[in-house]
């Protein structure tokens, strides 16, 4: 009986640390910032893996904008909009 309750506490405690993404965390209480992708970044190797740099001018609700860069691991589409 106790093998299968310490079991059980094992599979709850992997479930929830598998649950918390340390992304979410990170953003909580931040400014979300709105860019339009206008070019296809630039390419660049990180240990054996292609990525692709941006800076592009974001904005937030209230208009104000602001210089970021970002990176992903793929080219991404032109004319999207995305938001961090």
């Amino acid at each position: 009986m106790k093998q299968l309750l310490g079991i059980y506490m094992i599979l709850i405690l992997g479930l929830l640390l598998a649950a918390c993404n340390p992304e979410s965390i990170k953003t909580i209480g931040a400014t979300k910032y709105y860019v339009e992708i206008d070019h296809s970044g630039e390419k660049y190797k990180e240990q054996g893996n292609t990525r692709y740099k941006y800076e592009l001018a974001g904005f937030n609700e209230d208009g104000k904008g602001k210089n970021l860069t970002f990176t992903a691991n793929h080219s991404l589409k032109k004319r999207c909009l995305f938001t961090d």
